[in-house]
């Protein structure tokens, strides 16, 4: 992972079937939080993650009732992506997330 000051900017991730690393690039991150999969709460989540719980997933949740609950004077471009990891889940508010192929740094 790659932090700029304590604002979460960029990370690496393989997915379940694949060898090839892979990364994603946080634009204008205000807020990211991470949860262990093992105390993440199913039942209220809003989406239905089906056959996706057991691969990696990305949502955009765009202005969610989390990103309402901040001051918005900074997010007015953001949006709210929630991304699922083997073992955990990322919650980010940010303007964007973008994909690539292979290492972040080489």
């Amino acid at each position: 992972m790659h932090y700029a000051g304590s604002r979460l900017r960029a990370l690496e991730y393989l997915n379940p079937s694949e060898t090839d690393v892979r990364h994603l690039f946080f634009n204008g991150t205000q807020v990211s939080l991470f949860t262990p999969d093992e105390v993440y709460n199913y039942g209220r989540d809003e989406i239905n993650w089906g056959p996706a719980i057991d691969q990696a997933a990305a949502v955009n949740l765009g202005k969610s009732e989390w990103l309402l609950g901040f001051a918005q004077e900074h997010l007015d471009r953001c949006s709210h992506y929630r991304i699922m990891f083997y073992d955990y889940f990322l919650d980010v508010i940010c303007e964007n997330v973008a994909a690539g192929k292979g290492p972040l740094f080489g």
